[in-house]
């Protein structure tokens, strides 16, 4: 089974480091309410609740090249939560691929995601050790559940 602690890790490495750098504000993980009444828990909320922020360490890409379309579904839905969130001013989606960024970039270009108003996107740049542990850990995972050649 894949280890996915290295995504952990990266998630906080950005709640303690990036978040702050970039906000001016400290971070944890938490839960927010939402509007309909609920509790949705976010990766990283600021300590005055004003901002939430969802971290997507996916790539835009599956081993075999085609297009993550269950990692797009997931963030989609990570999004729907963070427009419904109580009492939040600042929303952000960030991402450690660019090309996941640049996905729903272009999304937003066609009006299939919320404005930058709404949801901020940003891509964070990790360290390179981190980012060598992220590349491989993924690469593992996705070995582990692409089809097997055929004997």
């Amino acid at each position: 089974m894949a280890d996915t602690s290295v995504h952990g890790k990266v998630e906080r490495w950005i709640v303690a480091n990036e978040l702050p750098r970039v906000c001016g504000e400290q971070f944890s993980k938490g839960r927010v309410r939402l509007t309909w009444g609920g509790v949705f828990e976010c990766d990283a909320v600021s300590t005055d609740l004003a901002t939430v922020v969802c971290i997507s360490t996916s790539g835009c890409r599956t081993a075999t090249g085609r297009q993550a379309i269950g990692k797009f579904h997931k963030l989609r839905a990570d999004a729907l939560y963070l427009l419904h969130t109580s009492g939040t001013r600042r929303r952000i989606l960030a991402f450690t691929d660019p090309g996941m960024l640049e996905h729903f970039e272009k999304e937003r270009a066609r009006g299939r995601f919320p404005p930058e108003s709404a949801i901020e996107l940003l891509l964070v740049a990790l360290p390179r050790d981190l980012a060598e542990e992220l590349r491989v850990a993924t690469g593992l995972a996705s070995s582990e559940v692409s089809p097997r050649a055929r004997v």
